[in-house]
């Protein structure tokens, strides 16, 4: 067999067995093309081994192979090509929590309400306090007015105490007096500190006044409280000035003295009925400017507000003692306005009332305004 031919068969069996044991198939493989073998022109001359022969042998020349590398794929007998797959660790999904939901596992927060602030019980005792200073013309010493009220609308218990401890600089020379309205305190006083024997009615108000030496040239802040036990409101039961070098000629007044007004209330039950009503009724509203001497009131206009209680109700308008004042009305309340009253006056409110049988012991309070004032009262006999 020529050269040629036998290389060209040697290399396509080897393909061949190659496909066959690894399975192996092109594809997208182009055929291969083999042209013809050329043979070469003449005969070849087999001389013995003695004998040379005097021209070469000549060799065919070979077909030129498409040279490229064909792609392969395994082939697995009964199944489908394999595929690599990259296997990874499978995590734990974590839920993202939706706006306002909690994440599974965890407690839902219940949104809560701030508490109610507590009921300020019926029958309070609330004691105030008002400080201010008057200079004394010519001297560098002070008139110290105290004011105390009770504007809750229960009585305060006996004890309450009023303490006006004078600073460096400040001394004491006259004793405390004391004015009251709308009660009797009883008061016992040593130095600046005075001390209630007696309880506070709704509506007491009381001035303590002395008078105290300044150095002169002395800067210095004076305070004075209120204290009792069951005062429903701390926060107003201290004040404090501040006092700036003092002249032995001053030419102004420190603070003007605030007057000390009364308020004061009363239902007096009248005739008896069988029939409804039960009762006939009279109210009683008292304002009373106290002083002292040569005080300034600090409201150009006060309003008494009065609004009865079920059981009873007006019978007619009410009649007010100052022509000055004025008053609304209406079944079961009345709204009276007008300037406070003059030093040692007295503004009186008197209305009709008729009072049920439910309302027989019913107490109710009228107010007294800006000053804050709070008169309570329930009806009884004459």
């Amino acid at each position: 067999m020529n050269t040629g031919v036998r290389f060209l068969t040697v290399m396509l069996l080897t393909f061949l067995l190659a496909a066959c044991e690894g399975r192996l198939i092109a594809r997208d493989t182009p055929p291969v093309t083999i042209g013809p073998v050329s043979t070469p022109t003449g005969t070849a001359d087999f001389g013995s081994p003695t004998q040379s022969s005097n021209r070469p042998t000549p060799f065919p020349s070979p077909t030129a192979v498409p040279t490229f590398t064909p792609e392969l794929t395994l082939v697995v007998p009964g199944g489908t090509p394999a595929s690599t797959a990259t296997v990874a660790a499978e995590q734990p999904s974590i839920p993202t929590p939706s706006p306002g939901i909690p994440p599974r596992g965890q407690p839902t927060a219940t949104p809560t309400e701030p508490p109610p602030p507590p009921a300020t019980p019926a029958g309070y005792c609330d004691l105030t306090l008002e400080k201010s200073l008057f200079q004394q013309v010519g001297t560098t010493n002070v008139v110290v007015t105290l004011t105390v009220r009770n504007q809750g609308s229960g009585s305060c218990s006996p004890g309450a105490v009023v303490s006006d401890p004078l600073p460096v600089g400040m001394r004491q020379l006259a004793e405390v007096q004391v004015t009251e309205v709308g009660g009797q305190g009883g008061w016992h006083c040593v130095g600046t500190t005075c001390t209630a024997g007696e309880s506070l009615a709704p509506g007491y108000a009381a001035n303590f006044v002395f008078t105290a030496a300044v150095e002169p040239g002395v800067m210095l802040e004076n305070c004075a409280r209120v204290t009792v036990s069951g005062d429903t409101d701390p926060a107003n039961d201290a004040r404090c000035v501040s006092l700036s070098a003092l002249l032995p000629t001053p030419t102004a007044t420190l603070t003007p003295v605030t007057c000390l007004f009364g308020f004061e209330k009363a239902i007096q039950l009248g005739e008896e009925f069988s029939t409804t009503p039960r009762w006939r009724a009279t109210l009683r509203i008292r304002v009373q400017n106290a002083g002292p001497e040569g005080c300034v009131s600090r409201w150009s206009a006060v309003v008494v507000s009065d609004l009865l209680p079920l059981g009873m109700r007006m019978q007619a308008p009410p009649v007010v003692s100052d022509n000055r004042w004025g008053c609304g009305w209406s079944a079961d309340a009345l709204h009276c306005e007008g300037p406070p009253p003059e030093l040692g006056r007295v503004v009186s409110i008197h209305a009709e009332l008729a009072v049920l049988q439910e309302a027989v012991h019913a107490q109710n309070c009228a107010t007294l305004e800006p000053a804050g004032a709070t008169a309570c009262a329930a009806p009884s006999a004459r």
